[in-house]
């Protein structure tokens, strides 16, 4: 397989791994400045070449600002009007619940239900979770 390469730059193995995973959710954890919007962007580009419409495809990320440069990245290398979502996981959670307030033992299960219907689909995501 060709390298793949994210403005003019080829990602690293451990980028590819993540960019061409067979799953269809990747986690991706690693500390500042070591690529993790490099490496979403090319998994975009892998799930394109697959022919993953971009409407299906949803990246979430903690703070505003990493959901800003997401969005740039995406635009410089898709164009503008690129049709993946991107947004926080608080702005997901909002969706999620319907906009209406969950807290106190709702919240907590609801993230509870959430995560177990998770771990379940995806045996993988548990120790992800406890590692990260």
């Amino acid at each position: 397989m060709a390298p793949i390469t994210v403005g003019g730059r080829e990602l690293t193995a451990q980028q590819s791994e993540a960019a061409l995973a067979e799953e269809p959710t990747v986690l991706v954890l690693a500390g500042a400045g070591t690529g993790k919007t490099t490496t979403l962007v090319g998994r975009v580009s892998v799930l394109l070449d697959r022919g993953v419409d971009p409407s299906f495809i949803l990246l979430i990320s903690l703070t505003n600002n990493t959901v800003e440069d997401l969005r740039r990245a995406l635009r410089r290398e898709f164009g503008e009007g690129f049709g993946a979502s991107v947004m926080t996981i608080h702005a997901l959670g909002s969706r999620i619940s319907g906009m209406r307030p969950c807290v106190g033992r709702q919240r907590t299960g609801l993230i509870g239900r959430i995560m177990s219907e998770r771990a379940s689909e995806d045996p993988r995501f548990a120790s992800d979770v406890l590692e990260w």
